[in-house]
């Protein structure tokens, strides 16, 4: 950190009993910006600083907020009593000022735009006239001159910035201030010319200068294809079907075509594989969502008829009206207390459809009804096996 700026940094920091920490760091109190403004005007007034150089001291900020912070001290200045304070403090401090840099050399007088009836007059609204007795350094010229040869050659800004290692915004302040610098000469000389004029051609020269070189160094253009189009890149017809009246897909085949060769199905197979787990998952919750579409459970309830019963379950249903033939349970009350339809069963043969082999069932009297089947037929079993006992 700079001896000078140091040394106000600790005066302000002890004036306004602030750590020296706070003020350097990110903190937005008040009184601590406050300390930052007063610091930022006496780096500025006393040590002649560049807003970068106070913002790299001031804990690394940027430059546009070290600028608003200098406007800021400048609206507080009006206030008498705080315009004797910050003098007190230039007092108190003792520091000799510095070599003013080039900006301080310049003189400027502010031409204030007519008020209109909507606004007043500000200081964001103001022209700048630029006098004639700016004081350039030699060095400076020098850099302003090299700055715009590098832009007249044809280089963009940014192109300049990179050579220089310079920002973009810094290349542009620099070109106007060396056509600032130009304009003076000429003036001097004798020669009257208007600023804005003189930068506008130079801009327009840059430019052409700009496309000329992009025209010299333009790629050689690459000869068209023959306009005469093949049906693909490689077949002047489909293989399978020897025709041009369908668009080529793939491998010489067209859209009809392609869709039945053994390469298709070979990526078809290939892509089952490489996604079965996936394509599982996706079936399985598909089917439940299609099983349970209104309109699927009654085609697969016909279906069922019509296969089990050769369409006569529902003649069956109304004949024995809705009801179980033995316990007389209604087809509501079945589904009520045990969640299941009413059962129409077979008598005797299961092949035979026909509504006189049909009968309606609850789940209990058609569970009985199994049970009585089995029954007697392992009884029939065990009188077999017996007399094959007493025979033997």
């Amino acid at each position: 950190m700079n001896r000078n700026f140091s040394q106000i940094l600790k005066y302000i920091s002890e004036y306004y009993g602030i750590k020296e920490a706070d003020i350097l760091g990110p903190s937005r109190e008040k009184n601590i910006k406050m300390a930052r403004f007063v610091i930022v005007y006496l780096a500025r007034e006393i040590l002649n600083f560049s807003y970068p150089e106070i913002g790299r001291e001031l804990g690394d900020r940027d430059h546009t907020t070290i600028m608003h912070a200098y406007k800021k001290m400048g609206a507080f200045l009006e206030n008498e009593n705080f315009k004797n304070e910050i003098d007190e403090i230039i007092n108190n401090l003792g520091i000799r000022k510095r070599h003013k840099n080039i900006t301080k050399n310049f003189k400027i007088t502010t031409i204030p735009i007519i008020k209109t009836k909507q606004e007043d007059i500000s200081l964001k609204k103001s022209k700048i006239k630029i006098e004639k007795d700016y004081i350039f350094d030699k060095r400076i010229i020098k850099r302003l001159e090299n700055v715009l040869n590098l832009w007249r050659e044809g280089n963009t800004l940014q192109e300049v910035g990179d050579k220089l290692k310079l920002s973009r915004e810094r290349i542009s302040q620099l070109i106007k201030k060396g056509i600032q610098y130009e304009v003076q000469q000429l003036e001097k000389d004798g020669i009257k010319i208007d600023y804005k004029e003189y930068f506008r051609n130079e801009k327009l020269k840059q430019k052409n200068t700009r496309n000329k070189i992009k025209e010299e160094n333009k790629p050689p253009e690459v000869p068209k294809k023959s306009k005469i189009k093949r049906w693909s890149e490689y077949y002047d017809f489909c293989r399978m079907c020897k025709t041009t009246d369908n668009k080529h897909i793939s491998h010489g085949y067209c859209k009809k075509c392609y869709y039945k060769t053994e390469q298709f199905k070979e990526i078809q197979r290939a892509s089952r594989l490489r996604n079965k787990e996936k394509w599982d998952i996706r079936a399985k919750k598909y089917s439940k969502e299609y099983i349970n579409r209104p309109e699927i459970k009654e085609k697969l309830k016909r279906k069922r008829d019509e296969e089990c019963y050769g369409g006569n379950r529902e003649l069956a249903l109304k004949r024995d009206g809705y009801q179980c033939t033995r316990c007389h349970i209604s087809q509501q009350e079945s589904l009520n207390k045990y969640g299941r339809d009413l059962y129409v069963v077979h008598i005797k043969s299961t092949t035979n459809h026909s509504l006189k082999n049909l009968i309606t069932l609850c789940k209990k009297c058609h569970s009985k009804r199994i049970i009585k089947i089995v029954q007697s037929k392992n009884n029939k079993i065990n009188k077999s096996d017996k007399m094959g006992d007493k025979k033997r």
